[in-house]
């Protein structure tokens, strides 16, 4: 028979597969307590490793499956033996009710800047449609009021107002531009899409370090963080290529990951 394998909860991290002989190790070296979450196939929930007799001696009796271990695939296992991490991370929060761990895939350097790009294009249309909208407010009126009517002196009208007005509208152009880029990050990876349009075209989407939607502060926090990512050099958009979980300095600075779907 198949010696069970099993996941245990490190650094709020899940690590596995791994045999039941090695929980027994842990647990006789202090590694693993027995308030310390682990679960095998078949278990419907986590539970504390203390309640596990196989595992831990003292505590009352666990639920667990009987007869045969599963044929049901596992999870590749982290390579915890030499520390090295593959590019899927398997996570898992650390509360009785939950199930499986989940993959997450991280997003990669291209990938993120692909969507970063689409991202600048729909931003770009939209302050462009923008620009139009209130410029028709506000000089629509203006050229009715004034009673010109040659194409030509309309124009010396318009040119003559924005040179007028030049400083409030290049301040007021300069505030609902950045609203508006703050606001559609913030709401959009803060929703249950998860997601720019950009990263939505890409199939990826932003969340925290254990894969769960983010709330609109943290998405905020990440947005704002990127004027740090951009000094100097771009260096920290950069760090995608190098850092393990391909996280920007401003993810790390919000804690969160951008993983694939």
């Amino acid at each position: 028979m198949t010696e069970r394998q099993w996941h245990y909860v490190e650094n709020g991290q899940s690590v596995g597969p791994v045999d039941e002989a090695v929980l027994r190790e842990r647990a006789s070296s202090g590694l693993l307590g027995p308030a310390d979450l682990v679960w095998t196939e078949g278990m419907p929930d986590w539970v504390a490793a203390g309640t596990v007799p196989q595992i831990i001696t003292s505590g009352p009796d666990a639920t667990f499956p009987s007869g045969d271990i599963t044929t049901q695939q596992a999870p590749e296992p982290r390579d915890v033996s030499s520390g090295n991490d593959a590019s899927a991370t398997y996570l898992h929060p650390v509360q009785h009710g939950q199930t499986m761990p989940r993959a997450l895939t991280y997003a990669g350097f291209w990938k993120r800047a692909v969507a970063y790009i689409l991202d600048q294009l729909i931003l770009a249309i939209a302050a462009m449609m923008v620009a139009c909208l209130l410029g028709c407010i506000v000089l629509v009126p203006l050229i009715v009021s004034s009673g010109v009517q040659s194409e030509q002196a309309i124009n010396r009208l318009v040119e003559q107002k924005m040179q007028d007005y030049e400083m409030l509208i290049s301040i007021v152009s300069w505030i609902i531009n950045i609203i508006g880029i703050w606001l559609y990050h913030a709401l959009m990876e803060s929703s249950r899409w998860q997601a720019t349009p950009g990263k939505l075209a890409l199939g990826i989407r932003v969340t925290d370090l254990n894969g769960h939607r983010i709330s609109f502060g943290r998405a905020t926090g990440r947005h704002f963080g990127k004027i740090i990512s951009s000094i100097p050099l771009l260096i920290g958009w950069i760090m995608v290529a190098f850092t393990k979980k391909k996280q920007a300095l401003h993810d790390m600075v919000a804690g969160c990951l951008v993983i694939k779907k």
